[in-house]
C-alpha cells in the first residue's frame, strides 16, 4: 500500500486542495508476458499468505508539480508489504 502525504504550503496568492486515495500494486518476480488481468482490491486481500513483511526504505522521493511560481511536493510513502498469491 502507498500512501501520499501533503505538506502544508504557505501561499498568499493561491490555495490549494488535496485529495488522497489509496495505492495497491502487485508485482512479480515471473518471467513472461505482464498479466492483463485486473484484481479486484477483494481479490487481493483474500489472496494474503504473509502479511506485514519487513522492509527498508532505502531512499523516498519527492514528486513535484510546479504551479505558476509555486512548487507542489508530494511523497508516496509504502507503509506496508504482503504476500499474495492469486
Amino acid at each position: 500500500m502507498i500512501n501520499a502525504i501533503a505538506i502544508p504550503i504557505a501561499n498568499n496568492a493561491q490555495t490549494y486542495s488535496v485529495d488522497f486515495q489509496q495505492v495497491s500494486v502487485a508485482s512479480t518476480n515471473e518471467l513472461g508476458p505482464p498479466d492483463s488481468h485486473i484484481y479486484p482490491p477483494a481479490d487481493l486481500r483474500a489472496s494474503v499468505i504473509e502479511d506485514d513483511i519487513h522492509f527498508t526504505n532505502i531512499s523516498q522521493d519527492w514528486n513535484e508539480y510546479p504551479d505558476e511560481g509555486t512548487r507542489i511536493r508530494i511523497q508516496p510513502i509504502v507503509t506496508s508489504l504482503k504476500n499474495i498469491k492469486v
